[in-house]
């Protein structure tokens, strides 16, 4: 029919139904085309559209993200900044990210509002304040205890490390370092000694920073593993087998960290003749409040901006090493609801409940 068709139709009468006909093929077949071609149409576009949409999600996440790393870490606004969150087109942006990119927004516009606060940081004169130390067992989040309260106070912080501190690559964000802490010029001093005689040298109290011992466990652990930069990935990937493995050398060095990490805190809280008790998990959580009792504590002003800055510049990261459940000593319970029954009776905050903590009956009326 079709090569009939394409001959043309005759005039004679007897060929006109043939004609008719072809008319009616040439007529569907053209139709059929039409459709193929609008259904190819159509899927282009909802192709498109789809490319468009994950091109413009995955940017706003590459921009988000550099956007955060250059501002929090490097505490100054990048060169491009993130659009307004009234420019995002919220026809292709799903819900929960313009949420995200308007929460970025207003830390990244609170970062360039704090991006010189650390520039203004101070040493006090000599003898400015009381000799107070910042205590805690290493891995405690001490160092980054002392950077939000350099910049919530605009005062430096000491260290009984000074002598070897100043030497450090991070001695530029602690220049308090530059003096003997013993000559007062920084608002607390942070330690890692717990003896009576190093409880005694700080006669106007202490902050005592208290973190989930598990937690001090394995940081610990994987310091202690630290080796040569370029050797250090393959170390503490060493390090997590042998926890992973509950190796003799993690048994017995969780063991004997956690009976010092015990015995640290004791001390102190015995023998310290003021003390302010601080749960890294609460400075963590409720960065801004746990601020301000510091410095209530150490008899300073309330600057509620610079806390703010403080909270904004160094958000609270945990580093975690793995996501296994790691076998801890057997006594890691025991110590803990010593230590908190310690806490308590000497009328001091108490632990937080531990998301990985057993709690004994001695322990059930926690409040």
């Amino acid at each position: 029919m079709l090569q009939q068709c394409e001959a043309g139709p005759n005039v004679t009468s007897s060929a006109l139904q043939n004609h008719r006909e072809c008319i009616v093929v040439l007529v569907n077949m053209d139709i059929k085309w039409y459709v193929k071609l609008g259904f190819f149409l159509i899927s282009g576009v909802v192709v498109f559209h789809i490319v468009i949409n994950l091109v413009t999600e995955d940017k706003n996440h590459d921009l988000m993200f550099h956007t955060r790393k250059a501002a929090i870490r490097n505490k100054k606004p990048p060169d491009k900044m993130l659009h307004h969150p009234d420019d995002v087109d919220k026809k292709i942006v799903s819900l929960e990210r313009q949420k995200d990119i308007v929460k970025l927004f207003q830390q990244t516009q609170n970062v360039e509002r704090c991006s010189t606060v650390e520039d203004t940081v101070r040493h006090g004169e000599r003898d400015s304040f009381p000799l107070i130390a910042l205590a805690s067992f290493p891995r405690s989040g001490n160092t980054w205890t002392r950077r939000i309260l350099q910049i919530a106070s605009q005062y430096y912080t000491s260290t009984v490390y000074w002598r070897g501190e100043r030497h450090k690559e991070n001695f530029a964000d602690f220049r308090g370092a530059e003096y003997d802490y013993k000559e007062k010029r920084g608002i607390c001093t942070k330690t890692h000694i717990s003896s009576k005689e190093e409880i005694d040298s700080f006669p106007e109290g202490a902050i005592l920073l208290i973190r989930n011992p598990r937690n001090v466990l394995v940081s610990t652990f994987m310091r202690s593993r630290s080796v040569k930069p370029e050797l250090r990935v393959e170390a503490l990937k060493t390090a997590v087998k042998q926890i992973q493995d509950n190796s003799d050398k993690w048994r017995k060095g969780s063991s004997s960290a956690l009976a010092q990490w015990f015995r640290f805190y004791i001390s102190w809280i015995e023998h310290a003749k003021r003390v302010l008790v601080v749960h890294h998990d609460n400075l963590c959580e409720n960065t801004y409040h746990e601020l301000k009792r510091i410095l209530n504590f150490l008899n300073l002003p309330i600057n509620e901006d610079k806390i703010q800055c403080a909270v904004d510049l160094y958000q609270c990261h945990l580093r975690e090493y793995f996501d296994f459940q790691a076998d801890y000593p057997d006594e890691t319970d025991e110590f803990i609801d010593k230590l908190n029954q310690t806490l308590k009776d000497k009328k001091l905050p108490p632990l937080p409940t531990y998301s990985d903590y057993r709690p004994s009956l001695i322990d059930d009326q926690r409040t």
